[in-house]
């Protein structure tokens, strides 16, 4: 659904105290720290395994036609969502329920070996599981903010940078970024300095390596695109099966696209278009929205857009 990593992508200087930060400064020289509990959320005085955001979310009933071979089927299902982000880590649990499944082959086979995959195949796309990320090193990040890599300039902390994720549930695969991967919308951040950072939009080129944490060796690598952008504000949502509607205003919304195409499908956790619904008063999420890029050639298996609202 979506990742979370840090609650701002970079984190203050340590001055060898447990827990507090000094003041760091735009630029050598410069009279004036960037004022990092103003602009970006940060609580300066926070340990580095402090909670600094966290917000529980619940799905609109998604209901999916799904095809396994001659067998095709109508799945019932709803998700949630628990985000908990920390300083320099955060993680994502998303459990998906298949409530119902319903055989719609002109003669029903009764297969329930087929139905649970078919259920599992649905689970997969949902990005069902537990997904824990690491935020990029200080130094690092600051190298690529502050010029390095122009496609990251001045992005302090409207956006969260990934070195890394892994998803607890299959634990010989570790995915690594470079430079780094932007997957969120940073809650915290003031809106003037999501505005400054962003601006009309912005595209990132990132590379992804997938490799065991074991043995270390390099399974396969790809090169991906990161799109960000401002869009509509408003969110219409219906229920498929309660009809119950959403009509959400938010104070800005903010696209997320991420591709990272590969014919053996290794890097589909982060092929996705989201879309984040704030609260500049609340510094939360009113609404997020997923739709999973298809895959090329798949015709049997077409996910709905899965509504997210907090609970």
């Amino acid at each position: 659904m979506v990742v979370v990593s840090a609650g701002c992508a970079i984190r203050q200087k340590n001055d060898g105290k447990q827990g507090r930060q000094s003041p760091w400064s735009p630029g050598e020289g410069s009279s004036t720290a960037f004022d990092f509990s103003k602009n970006c959320g940060l609580d300066t005085n926070a340990a580095d395994d402090a909670i600094v955001f966290s917000q529980n979310l619940k799905s609109q009933n998604f209901v999916v036609e799904a095809g396994l071979g001659g067998f095709k089927a109508r799945v019932e299902a709803e998700a949630t969502l628990a985000i908990n982000s920390k300083a320099n880590s955060g993680s994502q649990k998303i459990d998906v329920k298949v409530n119902k499944v319903t055989d719609l082959s002109n003669n029903p086979t009764g297969m329930k070996t087929l139905i649970t995959r078919i259920g599992a195949r649905i689970v997969a796309r949902s990005r069902g599981g537990t997904m824990t990320s690491s935020a990029i090193p200080f130094k690092e990040w600051l190298r690529l903010v502050d010029g390095g890599n122009p496609e990251f300039k001045g992005l302090l902390c409207a956006v969260t940078g990934e070195a890394n994720s892994k998803k607890e549930e299959d634990k010989s695969k570790l995915f690594e970024f470079s430079p780094a991967l932007v997957a969120s919308i940073n809650p915290k951040a003031s809106s003037e300095q999501r505005e400054k950072e962003i601006g009309n939009g912005r595209k990132f080129n990132i590379k992804a390596t997938l490799t065991n944490p074991i043995s270390k060796r390099t399974i396969t690598t790809a090169n991906g695109t990161v799109e960000i952008k401002p869009v509509s504000s408003q969110l219409k949502a219906t229920d498929p099966l309660t009809k119950q509607s959403v009509n959400i205003q938010a104070d800005s919304a903010y696209e997320v696209l991420s591709n990272f195409p590969t014919t053996n499908g290794e890097f589909d956790e982060f092929c996705y278009r989201i879309t984040f619904y704030l609260s500049h008063k609340d510094k939360k999420f009113l609404a997020i929205t997923q739709e999973t890029l298809p895959k090329p050639g798949e015709t049997e298996l077409k996910m709905p857009t899965i509504v997210m609202l907090p609970q």
